[in-house]
């Protein structure tokens, strides 16, 4: 019987074995899982190659409640006058605040929406020019093509957001921040 999976007949029962795995075959499945493994640290020695190194953080005059990253600018962390007059935020709270946008960066967030977004615009620009090359159309066709794009990229912030909470806190917990602050900042 060449099937994998064969049923043999007993004293009366009916009983399933299964065909051993050729050594060749415990070896490929233990090699892919160890390429999986080697995948992940990677990506964990690139993501500490990103924070490694002096931080910079830079004060804005904007009046909004935020603070953000960029991949542009490494190891600089913005953050909005607004957040401190609105917020007076205590220590802790400032290192959940610092938490979360560094997990941005090691979770590579920022440079998954700037690639998304370029994806985007390209695509955007190659239908203009071959769906409507006089231009005519261009003006609804670029309402829908920018509502499109909103929708995916909102949904796609939503899941970084709350990946770069739940790792903010890591990183504020494992610096002794108490971490019930959180409740006031995000």
């Amino acid at each position: 019987n060449t099937n994998p999976s064969s049923t043999k007949l007993g004293t009366g029962a009916i009983e399933k074995t299964e065909k051993p795995i050729s050594l060749d075959k415990e070896k490929e499945i233990l090699n892919n899982r160890l390429k999986e493994i080697e995948e992940k640290i990677e990506e964990w020695i690139v993501a500490r190659d990103k924070i490694n190194g002096e931080w910079t953080y830079i004060i804005t005059n904007s009046t909004q409640v935020n603070a953000f990253v960029t991949d542009i600018l490494p190891r600089r962390i913005f953050i909005n006058e607004g957040l401190f007059d609105v917020l007076q935020p205590t220590d802790d709270e400032l290192g959940l605040v610092l938490g979360h946008e560094i997990s941005h960066l090691i979770c590579g967030h920022v440079s998954d929406s700037t690639k998304l977004q370029g994806f985007l615009y390209g695509t955007q620009l190659l239908l203009f020019g071959f769906v409507d090359p006089t231009g005519i159309l261009s003006i609804t066709f670029d309402y829908f093509i920018s509502k499109i794009a909103t929708y995916i990229t909102a949904a796609r912030s939503r899941d970084n957001e709350i990946e770069a909470d739940n790792m903010g806190i890591i990183i504020a917990a494992r610096a002794c921040f108490d971490t019930k602050a959180g409740i006031n900042v995000f």
